[in-house]
């Protein structure tokens, strides 16, 4: 189940549980996003992005993470 948050006052999914109900890996879903971010944003508004804390501590990047309204997570989702 995806669990609905807000962001500045909208409706919002996070990327990694949408990748998780998926079983696709987080990356590739935000290299698709990345890929027609012009059309998702033209057709359905800005997408929220952000740096997430890591959950431990070995190396690598901080994860970026993308907050989707429903009807961008559903795009995503039919493109993925």
């Amino acid at each position: 189940m995806l669990e609905i948050q807000h962001k500045n006052n909208i409706l919002v999914v996070d990327s990694r549980l949408i990748a998780e109900e998926l079983g696709i890996e987080h990356r590739s879903l935000l290299s698709t996003l990345d890929s027609h971010i012009i059309d998702i944003e033209l057709a359905f508004g800005s997408v929220t992005f952000e740096i997430a804390l890591k959950k431990d501590n070995k190396g690598g990047s901080q994860p970026r993470v993308a907050y989707l309204t429903e009807d961008q997570a559903t795009f995503v989702t039919t493109l993925s």
